[in-house]
């Protein structure tokens, strides 16, 4: 809650501190669990470990550092992946929203263009954010993907 705050105001990089705070929380949390209570917990904390993963990532693109907007959405859907294949728990589609978007923009403003465009194609295929990407399919020449 701390890091939406600051993050709401426009302060990224202390939002960023408190997400890593969670994710070192959850870390610890899973990591000092018995067996017997580490898939309950897993169900629990990985839901948070998604948000907090994506969320950081939104204040690392806000803050420049696009290598580390990319490692932290790499890792948010890796762990969104686990909790559908492991659990049948679905990340919330405005969750996934925000991390595709990350991934994306993070891609083009590191000059990737055609891996932004694989991103591109997979969010359209997915009916992610469609109206707000025409302009940036358009850019990345792929007009194909505004109609």
């Amino acid at each position: 809650e701390k890091g939406d705050e600051r993050f709401a105001a426009g302060d990224f990089r202390n939002a960023r501190n408190y997400y890593t705070v969670a994710l070192t929380r959850v870390s610890e949390a899973l990591g000092g669990a018995p067996p017997a209570a580490r898939e309950r917990l897993s169900r629990a904390l990985l839901p948070v470990k998604v948000a907090a993963l994506t969320h950081r990532a939104c204040c690392a693109r806000h803050l420049g550092n696009l290598d580390g907007t990319l490692r932290d959405c790499d890792e948010a859907r890796a762990a969104a992946q686990v909790l559908l294949n492991d659990f049948g728990l679905e990340t919330p589609a405005a969750l996934r929203t925000k991390l595709r978007y990350q991934k994306l923009m993070a891609l083009f403003q590191s000059g990737f263009k055609e891996e932004a465009g694989r991103e591109l194609a997979l969010a359209k295929n997915e009916g992610l954010f469609a109206g707000e990407c025409v302009e940036l399919a358009l850019q990345l020449g792929m007009q194909e993907l505004t109609i």
